[in-house]
């Protein structure tokens, strides 16, 4: 039987239009809510920081600076030119997609690749710009609420005054476990016409024992995963609809997301992914696709 693989893109539906080089369904495990207003101390951060109180920004996500950018322009901020100390500021970014969008702002921005680190709040503090930062120095970290915070507590233990904006939230979908269940029924479609023999040309197509690709790209989105397909793959046995450990690939940013993802999936694949572009989805693919054709 021909093998007919399947990727399932969990990204937000914002972020979802994707070319790869298999079929692809989208499942949104994440959600995201930007905030139409900060609170007070937040104000008062951003506007210390466009007066030059903070002498380092970090930068983790792509969402962070489009909503800093939306509040920066409020106060007639256009871009980072408009602010006084831009050329001296020290502006790091977690990844790449968040490092260009800092860049077409106007910033000057190093990233842990740029310095031979991995792309991780790991990398970044190994990093030489914030490894040296000590005791009494200012930092702004742009995030969104309840982000992972062992960047800020390393830093706060070393004596960094660290200060921190929340401008988004992150939450799981109301109707992800009716999207599930829909996903399900297209992959029972689609075993259906195969096991009658019938040619199916239906996007999302797989065939039995096909592998299934799945997308994790944060801890949140991991626990959002584990809680539709635990609860409607494997507490129903009878019936896995295709979702076998062994046929199950997870491609996780980065090596600690692997390691966690592993740690609840020991019989399924799992490979860790440095970044989320098309070109490394899509050799991570072909490589595992490889083992199943060999």
């Amino acid at each position: 039987m021909t093998i007919s693989p399947l990727f399932i893109n969990t990204r937000p539906r914002h972020k979802a239009d994707i070319s790869l080089v298999i079929n692809t369904i989208t499942l949104p495990l994440l959600a995201i809510r930007h905030f139409d207003e900060l609170n007070g101390s937040e104000i008062q951060d951003l506007v210390d920081f466009v007066q030059g109180k903070f002498g380092t920004l970090i930068v983790v996500s792509v969402e962070a600076v489009a909503c800093a950018v939306h509040f920066l322009k409020k106060q007639n901020i256009h871009h980072a030119c408009n602010i006084p100390h831009h050329d001296t500021l020290n502006v790091i970014a977690v990844g790449q997609t968040t490092a260009d969008a800092l860049v077409d702002f106007g910033f000057s921005v190093l990233t842990p690749f740029d310095v031979g680190c991995q792309m991780s709040n790991e990398g970044m503090l190994a990093m030489p710009a914030i490894n040296e930062l000590h005791v009494g120095d200012d930092v702004l970290i742009w995030r969104g609420v309840d982000g992972r915070s062992l960047l800020s507590d390393t830093l706060i233990k070393r004596g960094v005054n660290v200060h921190a904006i929340a401008f988004y939230e992150r939450f799981v979908p109301s109707e992800l476990s009716d999207d599930f269940a829909r996903l399900l029924g297209n992959i029972d479609k689609s075993l259906d016409n195969t096991f009658n023999g019938t040619q199916n040309n239906q996007p999302n197509q797989i065939g039995n024992h096909s592998p299934i690709f799945v997308l994790i790209s944060s801890q949140m989105s991991l626990d959002a995963w584990r809680g539709v397909c635990d609860h409607w793959i494997y507490d129903h046995t009878t019936h896995t609809h295709g979702f076998l450990p062994q046929n199950m690939i997870y491609l996780t940013l980065g090596h600690r997301l692997s390691t966690l993802t592993a740690k609840y999936y020991p019989h399924s694949h799992v490979c860790a992914v440095k970044n989320l572009a098309e070109p490394t989805l899509n050799q991570a693919i072909q490589d595992v696709m490889a083992m199943y054709s060999s």
